[in-house]
């Protein structure tokens, strides 16, 4: 197969390959991953970023193992649902939820200053506590239950716009700039073209 030509292979084809040839790619980074001795670790690193809380536990490197392990996960099991006739629903739910998985760990790993990488986990983590408070709120209140501070308005939840973090990572990744090889298999030849692949999936 290496021996032929894009030409001889045909558009289709010589695109199954590349796709194959970098799914490859990412199977041997998440194999690699898995390898590292801190994957399972439960000691946290204090170089990338550290927001502690009250337990004195870091919430920023929690987070970050936290999203790329549910990364590896949800890919790992869209593959095996491929296997599988039940449909194409599963696995775009559980590919979307890898991509959202990626793009949070990403955007707070991506700033090459400390302070804006916490700043940015600090935003999530408070969209995610106030989500969870609302949610918290209308349950009791649903139930008939006392709400704490009832006379108080009910708390609104901060609303993360998923499609803006995907859009600020993929921007990032832009920036950054293409790989030097210019192999036709290296998923990081065409950024510009993989930002616009990912938003109109995502749209879709």
């Amino acid at each position: 197969m290496d021996a032929l030509t894009a030409g001889e292979l045909g558009p289709d084809l010589t695109w199954f390959v590349l796709a194959m040839r970098r799914l490859e790619w990412g199977y041997a980074q998440l194999r690699e991953g898995e390898c590292d001795p801190r994957w399972e670790t439960s000691e946290f690193d204090t170089d990338v970023g550290e927001v502690l809380n009250d337990a004195g536990a870091n919430l920023y490197y929690f987070s970050v193992t936290r999203s790329l392990k549910s990364a590896t996960r949800c890919y790992q099991a869209a593959v095996l649902l491929l296997k599988e006739p039940y449909g194409a629903i599963p696995v775009e739910n559980l590919l979307r939820a890898a991509l959202l998985a990626t793009v949070k760990a990403l955007f707070i790993l991506q700033p090459n200053k400390r302070k804006s990488r916490e700043a940015r986990f600090g935003h999530l983590y408070h969209a995610d506590r106030s989500a969870l408070e609302y949610a918290a709120f209308r349950e009791l209140k649903l139930l008939g239950l006392e709400v704490p501070n009832d006379d108080s308005k009910q708390p609104q939840p901060q609303v993360i716009q998923e499609s803006k973090i995907i859009r600020d990572v993929l921007d990032d990744l832009v920036a950054y700039g293409n790989c030097l090889c210019d192999g036709r298999a290296c998923p990081q030849r065409d950024i510009q073209g993989f930002r616009h692949r990912v938003l109109l999936l995502w749209d879709c």
